[in-house]
């Protein structure tokens, strides 16, 4: 199968992937131009060289193609292409006095956006703060999904290691352009059409979807009086008005931590289906124990060797629903969280935005209405990174503004081995107070479920 692209001088002009559409739909209906960028660190407890670092991230440049992507408009609509080479004149490097002072100053970044649209797609800083040295990355999501940010970190400072003891490069890594034809043509193939069907069928499966707010039911019941319909059960909980947000950094102890991977490892349960659980447990708890859950879990899209060895944007969000009783254990839960996950896993490259589409034309809901409580992901970002011999430790910052209730994403900690957990959510909707409660109780849950797989979801949500 075969593309008709345009030209822009001399360039080839792809249009976007339908991982980035999904990336960009979010700022076409938003205010807040910074809602689709990815702004992160990575620090380690080493001296760096910053001006060698400055020399590995122009070999970065060329290695990851990605970094090369720039956006253009044509008749109305974003179109992508790459340059054949780029390079960064020079690197601000920063030297912060404390940790608030870091935060502050790198979350005023993050809320500032990248504008992909005049040849901005990334911006870069290196910084040193006590012990720790590292660099700040705030990318576009159009050209970086969280995946391909730890890519990113992980080649950047293997190239590093490689300049500073005079060694071999690291292997190449993946180009992004290819894949980027492999998605356009997948839209036209026979299994685009095979895949819609099992979409299709998945949402109607379990009827009318239910909203469990982890602000607790008020929105649901205040809208059910306002539309004068008391059988609501999707609210209008998109907003991308009012949509202020604040983040906060929550941690799991070392002890706590290597209980759950260890769970994890033996009974075959991917630490994101684990850790949701406790998000769907709580959330079902405070809105009535209503034991019908519906939350987005972030799929990265990158089953193989070369796509987790590429930059890029492959992920896009999954809608995941578990309906289960009170008599269902926490065992069977973990299950059926793993089931629909394998499910929809087989549909991976169908685009959220047509899956979308089809829950709304099947339940005749506003593109405002959403039953998603939350989105949340796993990074797979170690405490260690290529070469490496010293602790590291990996961050995000707050856009400031975000149309949906809550963005969560949790990793491993180079602190104590522990997990961190960093939420942002839209102020308007969820206090400090909501956040954590969600996230005392999603540990409190999850511990005890480890503890004794073979207890009830009743028994566990019991306040007694």
């Amino acid at each position: 199968m075969t593309n008709t692209f345009s030209q822009v001088g001399g360039k080839k002009l792809y249009p976007l992937t339908p991982s980035q559409q999904t990336m960009y739909f979010m700022i076409k209906y938003s205010l807040h131009k910074q809602v689709i960028q990815v702004p992160t660190s990575f620090s380690v407890g080493e001296k760096l060289d910053f001006r060698l670092l400055a020399r590995a991230l122009n070999i970065e440049i060329a290695r990851n193609d990605c970094m090369r992507l720039r956006f253009v408009k044509e008749n109305g609509d974003i179109k992508q292409y790459f340059l054949p080479e780029y390079k960064l004149d020079g690197v601000r490097c920063f030297n912060f006095k404390d940790e608030a002072e870091m935060n502050a100053f790198l979350d005023g970044d993050a809320s500032t956006p990248v504008r992909f649209l005049k040849d901005e797609t990334f911006r870069v800083y290196f910084f040193s703060c006590g012990d720790k040295n590292g660099v700040y990355l705030n990318v576009c999501h159009m050209v970086m999904d969280a995946m391909a940010v730890s890519v990113f970190y992980r080649d950047l400072f293997a190239v590093y290691r490689s300049l500073k003891d005079g060694a071999p490069m690291p292997a190449p890594l993946a180009p992004f352009e290819e894949h980027i034809e492999k998605e356009l043509a997948y839209l036209k193939s026979p299994r685009f059409a095979s895949d819609a069907e099992a979409v299709s069928a998945y949402h109607r499966r379990g009827g009318m979807p239910y909203y469990c707010g982890i602000h607790g039911p008020a929105l649901l019941l205040g809208q059910r009086v306002k539309k004068k319909d008391p059988s609501l059960t999707v609210p209008s909980a998109y907003d991308p008005i009012h949509d202020r947000s604040r983040l906060y950094r929550a941690h799991i102890d070392g002890r706590t931590a290597a209980e759950m991977l260890d769970f994890c490892k033996r009974n075959a349960v991917a630490p994101e289906t684990l850790i949701q659980c406790g998000f769907r447990l709580h959330a079902s708890h405070i809105n009535g124990d209503i034991n019908d859950t519906f939350m987005m879990v972030l799929c990265g899209r990158r089953a193989t060797r070369k796509e987790r060895n590429m930059g890029g944007c492959l992920a896009q969000p999954f809608m995941t629903r578990v309906k289960y009783s009170g008599e269902t254990t926490f065992m069977q839960l973990l299950e059926e969280c793993s089931a629909v996950r394998t499910e929809l896993y087989r549909h991976k490259d169908f685009p959220y935005l047509s899956s979308r589409r089809i829950q709304q034309d099947i339940y005749g809901l506003s593109s405002a209405q959403g039953p998603s409580f939350m989105m949340y992901t796993w990074l797979p970002v170690g405490t260690r990174t290529e070469g490496l011999t010293v602790p590291s430790e990996f961050n995000g910052y707050n856009l400031g503004r975000y149309v949906m209730p809550m963005y969560a994403f949790s990793f491993e900690s180079g602190e104590d081995g522990g997990i961190d957990i960093v939420y942002m959510y839209r102020t308007n909707l969820i206090s400090d107070a909501n956040v954590r409660s969600l996230h005392a109780n999603a540990v409190r849950y999850i511990t005890a479920g480890i503890a004794a797989p073979e207890t009830t979801v009743a028994e566990l949500c019991s306040d007694r």
